[in-house]
């Protein structure tokens, strides 16, 4: 009886052995999968990390031709108001042109006139 009772706790000791080694192979696998998983996650974080570096690339580009276009605009607008500030001086050149000219013309007109033997 001592032989079977050495017998039935060498095979509940090997069932024991068995069920850890089981155990630690489901873990093993387990933490191989979880690798697998945090490698595939980390790449797509960074991959997420290169998409935002173009993106606030292309926002600070952005930005940065924006100020361009507002120094521009304001550039654009100062020319536009010494234009305006120009206007009624340029208008009171036209006049007097206008004035030259209605003048020459007249002059012109009355010499021919003489000239002609209209007068």
């Amino acid at each position: 009886m001592g032989n079977e009772d050495t017998d039935y706790g060498r095979r509940q000791s090997d069932k024991t052995i068995q069920l850890v080694a089981d155990r630690l192979q489901e873990m093993h696998t387990d933490m191989r999968d979880m690798r697998k998983d945090m490698h595939h996650s980390m790449e797509k974080v960074a991959n997420a990390m290169e998409s935002l570096a173009r993106i606030e690339e292309r926002q600070s580009q952005t930005s940065t031709d924006i100020k361009d276009l507002e120094k521009e605009v304001r550039e654009q607008e100062k020319r536009i108001d010494d234009l305006e500030k120009l206007q009624p001086e340029i208008q009171r050149i036209i006049s007097w042109a206008y004035g030259i000219l209605t003048f020459v013309a007249t002059g012109a007109a009355t010499a021919l006139a003489k000239y002609f033997g209209w007068f």
